[in-house]
C-alpha cells in the first residue's frame, strides 16, 4: 500500500524523534556507567553504622525502620545498600542498576498505557516513548543515578507509577477488581522507600474515586494508607517549621503559604525555573491545575484515553505533594527547589505534562500537532543537559580522586570534604576518619581495588604491554606528613593504563592515580591525564602504569 505524503512526513518525523531521544537517553546511561564511583558519598557516610552492624551481627530489623534525616524511612533502599555491600563490595553497581531499572519500569508502563489508549496509532506510541526517554534519562538525573542514597527517589516514583497505572484502570476492565488490591503492597513498598511513599496514598484514593471504583474498595485502600501513614509518622522527630515569636498565626500561615507556592512551583518547573523562575513556575502551576481539572472531568467519561489521562494527573499530583513536603523540610535552606537532587521528582512531573500535551494534540485532530511536544521538550531541556553532564563528570572525577586518597590513608578534611555532605561531615564530624577502617578491613568500595595491596611495597618489575612517558606534577602538601594531590600527564603507545603507581626515589609505591574521565560531549575520548594522591609530596616522584595485565 502506498503511503500519502502527510503519512510519509509523519513517519519520518516520528522516526527522527525516536532516534534523537534514543541518542539522548543512551548518552545519559553511558555517562552514568562511566562516572560511577565506588564507595560512600555524602549522606551515605551517615548510614555506614547500620551497614557495619550487618557485618558484626549486631543489627535488628528495627534498625532498618529508624528514620534517617528526621523524615525518611529508607527500609527498602537500605536493604539494597546492604546487598551491594555484601555481594558487590560496595561498588554501587546494584544501586545504579536498581535506579535505571525503575526508570525502565516507568517507560514500560507509559508504553503499555499509551498502546491501550491509542491501539490504532502506532506513531503516538513511539512519540510517547521518545518523550519518556527524554525525561526519564535527562542528564539532570545523573547526580541521583550515581548518588547511591538517591536510589530512594527512583524507587518511590516507580512505585507511584505502577500503583497509579493499576488504580487508573477502569473497574469495568477484565480482572481490574482483582488487580486493584495490588496497589496496597505496592503502596507499602513506596512507603518504605522514603517519605514520598506516604503521599501516594491520598492520590491513590482520589484516582479510584475518579475511576468510579466501589466505595468498599476506596475505604479499604484508604484504611490501609492511613495505617501505613500512622506507622510511618510514629516516633518521627521532624515536625512543621516553627513560628517566630514576633509573628502572628495569620502572618505565619500567609508566609508559609507563599513560601510553599514558590517552592512547589519552582520545584515542578525545574530545571526551567533555574533560568526563568517566574515564567516557568507559572507554567508549571497552570499545567498542574489543567491536569487536575481534566482528570476531574473524566469521572463521568468513558473515553478511550481516560485511563491514560487519569494516570498522568495522578503522577503530577504526587509530584506536587512531594515538592510540598520537600519545601517544608527545607525552610532553613530556601532556594533549593531547583537542585539536582530533586530532578527525579520534577522530571516525573514533566513526563506527565508532556504526555498530557500529546494526548491533547490527538484529541484536537492529531496530525502535525502530535509532533510539537517532543521537540519543545528537547529544546527546553537541552541547555541543562550539557551543563549537568559537564558538572557531573567533573564531580565524579573529584569523588574518585578523593576516594583514592582516602583509600591510601589520607583522611584529612581537605580530602574527605569531597565525599562528605556540607558542612564538613555534618557538625564538623569527619565520618571518613571514623569509618574508613571498616571499609579497609573488609575490602569495600575503593578499598576493594587489588592495586591498593601494592601500597608501601616495592614496585613491580614489569608493566605489561604499556609503553608510556609520564610526567608527575605534585600539588601542595595536605597535612604535616606531606601527603599531596598529584596530577600525571604524558603519552602512551597503543595501550593506555587506567591507573598509575607513584614511586619514591627508593622505588617504593607511595601513591596511585586514576585516569581522568572524559569531558562532555567527548564521551569516547578520555584525556591522557591521571589524578590521585601520594603519601609524600616530593619532587622526585616517578609514575609507572599500574593496571598491567
Amino acid at each position: 500500500m502506498t503511503r500519502s505524503r502527510p503519512q510519509t512526513r509523519m513517519l519520518f518525523a516520528t522516526a527522527l524523534g525516536v532516534v534523537m531521544a534514543t541518542i539522548w537517553a543512551s548518552a545519559t546511561i553511558l555517562i552514568a556507567w562511566q562516572s560511577q564511583w565506588s564507595g560512600p558519598f555524602r549522606d551515605m557516610w551517615e548510614i555506614i553504622p547500620l551497614l557495619e552492624s550487618t557485618f558484626d551481627g549486631s543489627w535488628t530489623l528495627h534498625d532498618f525502620w529508624v528514620p534517617y534525616g528526621g523524615s525518611h524511612r529508607l527500609t527498602l533502599p537500605q536493604l539494597v545498600f546492604v546487598t551491594d555491600l555484601h555481594w558487590l563490595q560496595g561498588s554501587n553497581f546494584l544501586t545504579l542498576t536498581v535506579s535505571l531499572g525503575c526508570q525502565f519500569l516507568i517507560l514500560g508502563l507509559v508504553a503499555y498505557r499509551c498502546r491501550q489508549a491509542y491501539p490504532d496509532a502506532a506513531h503516538i506510541l513511539w512519540l510517547a516513548l521518545s518523550i519518556a526517554m527524554v525525561t526519564l534519562f535527562s542528564a539532570t538525573q545523573l547526580y541521583n543515578l550515581n548518588y547511591s542514597i538517591s536510589s530512594q527517589w527512583f524507587m518511590a516514583t516507580a512505585s507511584s507509577a505502577l500503583a497509579l497505572f493499576i488504580a487508573s484502570t477502569p473497574p469495568t476492565a477484565a480482572c481490574s477488581q482483582q488487580r486493584i488490591w495490588l496497589v496496597i503492597p505496592i503502596g507499602i513498598l513506596a512507603t518504605i522507600s522514603n517519605s514520598a511513599g506516604i503521599l501516594l496514598w491520598p492520590v491513590l484514593v482520589w484516582t479510584l474515586w475518579i475511576g468510579r471504583y466501589p466505595l468498599r474498595t476506596m475505604v479499604t485502600i484508604a484504611l490501609a494508607g492511613a495505617i501505613m501513614i500512622a506507622l510511618y509518622l510514629y516516633g518521627m522527630e521532624a515536625g512543621l517549621p516553627s513560628r517566630q515569636a514576633d509573628s502572628t498565626l495569620t502572618q505565619w500561615l500567609v508566609g508559609m503559604g507563599l513560601y510553599s507556592l514558590v517552592f512547589v512551583t519552582g520545584y515542578l518547573a525545574s530545571p526551567l525555573s533555574r533560568h526563568w523562575p517566574a515564567i516557568a513556575s507559572l507554567l508549571a502551576l497552570g499545567i498542574l491545575i489543567a491536569l487536575l481539572i481534566d482528570a476531574w472531568r473524566q469521572r463521568p467519561s468513558q473515553q478511550q484515553d481516560k485511563s491514560l489521562r487519569v494516570m498522568l494527573a495522578g503522577m503530577a499530583a504526587h509530584a506536587a505533594l512531594i515538592a510540598f513536603t520537600a519545601g517544608l523540610g527545607r525552610t532553613i535552606y530556601p532556594g533549593m527547589q531547583t537542585t539536582e537532587r530533586y530532578q527525579t521528582g520534577a522530571l516525573f512531573f514533566w513526563l506527565a505534562a508532556a504526555l498530557a500535551a500529546l494526548a491533547l494534540a490527538q484529541r484536537r485532530g492529531g496530525g502535525w500537532r502530535l509532533l510539537l511536544p517532543l521537540p519543545i521538550l528537547l529544546a527546553l531541556l537541552a541547555f541543562d543537559y550539557h551543563q549537568s553532564a559537564s558538572k557531573h563528570l567533573a564531580l565524579a572525577d573529584t569523588v574518585q580522586e578523593a576516594h583514592i586518597g582516602i583509600a591510601l590513608g589520607i583522611t584529612d578534611m581537605p580530602v574527605a570534604i569531597n565525599t562528605l555532605s556540607y558542612p564538613a561531615g555534618r557538625q564538623g564530624h569527619n565520618y571518613v576518619e571514623w569509618h574508613q577502617q571498616f571499609f579497609k578491613q573488609h575490602h569495600l568500595g575503593p578499598w576493594a581495588s587489588p592495586l591498593l595491596d601494592w601500597h608501601s611495597k616495592t614496585a613491580p618489575t614489569h608493566t605489561g604491554s604499556y609503553t608510556c612517558e609520564l610526567n608527575v606534577h605534585p600539588g601542595e602538601a595536605i597535612n604535616n606528613k606531606g601527603a599531596a594531590a598529584v596530577v600525571i600527564t604524558g603519552r602512551c603507545q597503543d595501550h593506555v593504563p587506567d591507573a598509575v603507581f607513584l614511586l619514591s626515589a627508593e622505588g617504593i609505591i607511595i601513591g596511585m592515580a586514576q585516569r581522568s574521565l572524559p569531558t562532555w560531549p567527548h564521551l569516547l575520548q578520555r584525556p591522557l591525564q591521571w589524578r590521585g594522591y601520594a603519601s609524600e609530596a616530593t619532587s622526585n616522584l616517578v609514575a609507572i602504569p599500574a593496571d598491567f595485565p
